[in-house]
């Protein structure tokens, strides 16, 4: 009777997070006879935290993965986020613990990447665990063993940055070169201080997908000029076509036609989604305009952070996002003027390199831990080192503000996010 009253609350109130979709499933599947466990990673270093999902097994005996949104269950299900390591809880008690003394637990990472054996190189010579990095520092999701001289760890995934450490508790160092298995051999990131590099960031985190929609939505974004408030017989002025993932979008507006309205239009099936707007009189984007907003569409949400006002705010953090798609808002420049260009700053996570904020670039130094290449004020939206080792694993520090930061390589001249890497 209980479990009937869980499941209807469930079924009515659909609020939680994956762990109380797991439990509902489960308590779904093993009603009705079908196997049912749940399979989770401790911490993804793309997401920043654990995640959970079910498994059903099949008649072959096979565990197949489900997620609640899913419709269907496929044998070719996939979830590209970074795990490392997979574990499945079970009732009774295991003959060894995992990581932590958990007995409830079983390693299953073999079923999702295959059997592998990855030798490592550590200082101290003993059993320890090994980590992904965290904003807290290196998450220990796994162990690793020390037997016969030689230090590996069975069964990991492929692409994954990982990092040797000893200790207990809240307290680990790390023991080595941060490595990667590749699928056929240990890589390691071991810094080359002898040959450098120069290098040139524009981010500290790499853009996820939710951002990239964000970002590439604005492209067919076009700015038309009028002498009208209705903006009969405007001009096109400007139009959004690249779809590049920088911080700003500059336009250069070449016709000689002076206007009092400018009339900003989304493209045809998207919202109007930005975070900034700035109109200048020259193509050098020196001299700025300054406009009032006399005609918006309705905002997507009733929220302090969604309105029109925000568009002209100052404020990069904060967003203008039409309810609406395929609309346009009117703004007034107080008389008829020449423009010259427009410069868009997107909805973003404000993770880009900003102009005037302080970075500190660090270098992983194995058992020595981070090491500093020095701090730096942005003189742009990007920020230049000298003397980077090559080989080394990076990480930007703004010192500035904000907390999201993500372990990088610098390889054939560009940054390389964990995501870059599969």
């Amino acid at each position: 009777m209980c479990l009937i009253r869980e499941l209807f609350f469930l079924q009515k109130c659909w609020i939680g997070s994956c762990r109380e979709y797991c439990d509902f499933i489960v308590y779904l599947f093993r009603t009705l006879g079908i196997p049912a466990a749940r399979d989770y990673y401790k911490y993804s270093p793309e997401v920043r935290h654990g995640h959970e999902w079910n498994v059903v097994k099949d008649t072959t005996g096979r565990f197949i993965p489900i997620e609640i949104q899913d419709t269907v269950v496929r044998r070719d299900w996939v979830n590209k986020r970074k795990k490392g390591k997979v574990y499945r809880s079970y009732f009774d008690k295991q003959q060894e613990p995992v990581f932590g003394g958990n007995y409830h637990l079983r390693d299953v990472t073999e079923e999702y990447f295959g059997k592998n054996h990855v030798p490592m190189a550590v200082k101290e010579k003993k059993a320890g665990f090994i980590a992904v990095f965290a904003f807290e520092g290196w998450m220990p999701i796994g162990r690793y063993e020390y037997k016969a001289g030689e230090a590996f760890v069975e069964n990991i995934e492929p692409e994954v940055i990982m990092m040797p450490v000893v200790g207990n508790g809240s307290q680990f160092r790390e023991n080595g070169f941060p490595f990667m298995w590749n699928g056929e051999e240990t890589v390691v990131f071991e810094p080359d201080t002898v040959k450098k590099e120069k290098v040139k960031l524009s981010r500290k985190y790499p853009t996820n997908p939710y951002l990239r929609n964000h970002l590439y939505h604005m492209n067919g974004t076009h700015l038309e000029g009028s002498n009208y408030a209705d903006c009969v017989n405007a001009e096109v002025l400007a139009v959004i076509q690249d779809s590049t993932l920088e911080l700003k979008r500059f336009l250069k507006v070449y016709s000689e036609r002076k206007c009092r309205y400018i009339k900003l239009c989304s493209p045809p099936k998207e919202q109007l989604d930005y975070a900034e707007l700035y109109i200048y009189a020259d193509t050098a984007f020196s001299e700025l305009l300054n406009y009032k907003i006399v005609e918006s569409s309705v905002p997507a949400y009733d929220a302090p952070d969604w309105g029109i006002d925000k568009a002209v705010d100052g404020d990069w953090l904060t967003f203008y996002l039409s309810h609406d798609r395929g609309v346009s808002l009117i703004m007034d420049l107080g008389k008829p003027m020449k423009v010259g260009g427009f410069v868009f700053v997107p909805h973003n996570d404000d993770n880009f390199v900003k102009k005037g904020e302080c970075y500190e670039l660090l270098y992983q130094n194995g058992a020595d831990g981070w090491a500093s290449l020095g701090k730096k004020i942005a003189e742009d939206d990007f920020i230049e080192f000298e003397g980077v080792p090559s080989n080394a694993l990076l990480r930007l520090h703004n010192c500035t503000k904000g907390v999201e930061e993500q372990i990088f390589l610098w390889k054939d001249g560009k940054q390389h996010f964990l995501g870059d890497l599969r």
